[in-house]
């Protein structure tokens, strides 16, 4: 609320409610200004290491290169610039500019949010208050459990209570308009696998050309290239997904992950099975449909479990193209090279960025793709036994690919704490419920009413299984057991030095003295006064372009050794 927008009040409010049991209370303070400077300070420090190593390997100080190959002299003393003394002085005058900021704290450029961190003094009384009921409107306070701070979005601290109602409405149409646009894709995929259904109707005989190919090629052309093409236009939606997203209201990165995952599966679930499921059934049909003559209830059941040949083909092309794709990096391989060549990437800090370049592991892109795969595989466990098979194919090889992957290719900067784990178990549950009600539709078709009637029982038992599950666990899971956080929580004073700087926006926090990452000994950066200034920089030294990532905010400034 508009009156508890600062820390004193926000700091006495929690503790009535819990006396002597918080530790630090804040309203979270937004400091875009100053998280520009520190980004630029930054900046200053890479090139002025840059060009520390650059001198050392040319044994020469670099100077700023003008036309004609004659040294620039903006400082006006007749001697070209030295491009080390350049960025030393913006860096130490960039460094006095943040320090006064922050202890000015100018509200023009220090804002309040609609967001506050409060931290307790052990679980056990964090645990306590996120379970109690302390306002009355729901919509005054909104109380969750903090992330780690890395995964703080600090951009969405700001965000208030109608900018979350409308992204309701445009999750919706963002959804709306990716089925409509994939609908005509994935007829032309499916017309792709079933060209020989096709050449039998009057509008598509002009493709009867294709039939006098060879065997091979046909086979090819509707057996190989369908789930590939299916797998390729599959890329596109989680950078879609991505995209929309990022501009939802979420203080917890790890809290997008999960709507992000929710959102990707969804769509998976209809564009891999009920499009191709349906959509194949009915172009493989097509004859009978323009005529008239096929009984529509006939026509699903036999057709469904013939498309479990096109979902094999698509979980293959998943196991053995897909996986090892992932696996080798192919973008990271391809682009990371390019960039450290044209940049021109010399020294430790350089390298260091460079590496997170692609690095970012995508939590929702993982689950997502592990539904998709079982829905497809509990749907067809029953109609075709041999899909269990490719889906343990399949599992086995992520299972590899994964842990391979986090250990060697992924940069993961934060955990979430399991907050992923819940969804994943509802989404399994929801494909059993597709499994059960796929089953009692094909017995159903096929006149069997007993046997429909008995699968009402797997679908009760499945349910209540869920809501055993998420009654028991979910607010455990969330807030903490309050008894195990009892038993297990010792009540400490938490370290000063963390409390200074936890939950705290990065453009307040202090820079920290940086350790030197010029790749340089100590020996040879006390050298490079020595050295006479006859290396004019060059176009591409004189301005080096910054690694990816490095003009964006730092989170913080820590030391090596630290």
């Amino acid at each position: 609320p508009q009156n508890f927008k600062t820390d004193k009040a926000i700091a006495t409010f929690f503790d009535e409610i819990l006396p002597g049991c918080v530790a630090k209370a804040h309203v979270a303070w937004m400091a875009p200004d100053l998280q520009a400077l520190q980004a630029k300070y930054m900046a200053a420090v890479t090139n002025r290491e840059y060009y520390q190593r650059l001198a050392v390997d040319a044994g020469a100080r670099v100077t700023r290169k003008g036309c004609c190959g004659r040294g620039k002299d903006k400082d006006g003393d007749g001697e070209p610039d030295d491009m080390i003394e350049v960025y030393q002085e913006s860096e130490d005058k960039l460094l006095a500019e943040i320090l006064e900021e922050q202890e000015k704290r100018d509200p023009q450029h220090v804002l309040p949010t609609h967001s506050g961190f409060v931290m307790f003094h052990d679980k056990n009384h964090a645990a306590i208050f996120g379970q109690v009921a302390s306002w009355v409107r729901n919509t005054e306070w909104v109380v969750r459990p903090a992330p780690e701070i890395m995964a703080i979005d600090w951009r969405k601290t700001d965000d208030s209570q109608w900018s979350r109602k409308t992204e309701d409405f445009s999750l919706a149409v963002f959804i709306l308009v990716i089925l409509i646009v994939w609908v005509p894709i994935v007829v032309f995929i499916q017309g792709l696998s079933n060209i020989e259904n096709l050449v039998t109707t009057d509008a598509f005989k002009w493709l009867d050309f294709i039939l006098d190919w060879p065997d091979w090629l046909i086979n090819l052309l509707q057996g190989f290239l369908p789930p590939i093409l299916l797998s390729i236009a599959n890329v596109l939606i989680p950078i879609f997904v991505k995209l929309h997203m990022s501009f939802k209201f979420a203080v917890d990165i790890g809290v997008l992950e999960a709507k992000s995952r929710d959102v990707y599966m969804a769509l998976l679930a209809f564009i891999n099975f009920f499009y191709n499921l349906g959509l194949g059934a009915a172009i493989s049909s097509i004859s009978l449909i323009v005529s008239g003559e096929a009984n529509i209830i006939d026509l699903i059941a036999k057709q469904i479990p013939i498309q479990s040949f096109f979902m094999m083909k698509f979980i293959i092309n998943n196991t053995f193209i897909s996986m090892p794709g992932l696996l080798l990096q192919y973008p990271r391989f391809i682009w990371r090279p390019l960039i450290a060549g044209i940049t021109g990437t010399t020294t430790i800090r350089q390298q260091e960025k460079l590496n997170f370049f692609l690095s970012k592991f995508n939590h929702f892109k993982f689950h997502g793709l592990a539904v998709s795969m079982a829905l497809i595989g509990l749907a067809y466990a029953s109609v075709a036994p041999i899909m269990c098979v490719f889906c343990t194919l399949y599992y086995f090889m992520a299972s590899s690919v994964f842990k391979f992957g986090h250990y060697y290719n992924w940069y993961l900067n934060y955990t979430f704490g399991g907050i992923l784990y819940p969804g994943y178990f509802y989404y399994v549950c929801v494909c059993m419920y597709v499994k059960q009600i796929f089953m009692a539709a094909l017995f159903a078709v096929y006149l069997a009413p007993e046997i429909t009637a008995c699968m009402i029982v797997p679908i009760l038992f499945t349910l209540q299984l869920q809501v055993t599950i998420t009654r028991r666990f979910r607010d455990a899971a969330e807030r903490g057991a309050l008894y195990e956080t009892h038993l297990d929580d010792v009540p400490d004073e938490l370290p000063a030095e963390f409390l200074a700087d936890s939950y705290v926006h990065p453009g307040l926090i202090p820079p920290k003295p940086l350790m030197d990452l010029s790749g340089a000994t100590k020996a040879e950066i006390e050298n490079i006064d020595n050295l006479e200034p006859d290396v004019p920089a060059s176009p591409r030294s004189e301005k080096p372009p910054i690694s990816p990532r490095s003009e964006k905010p730092s989170s913080s400034f820590v030391t090596k050794e630290e």
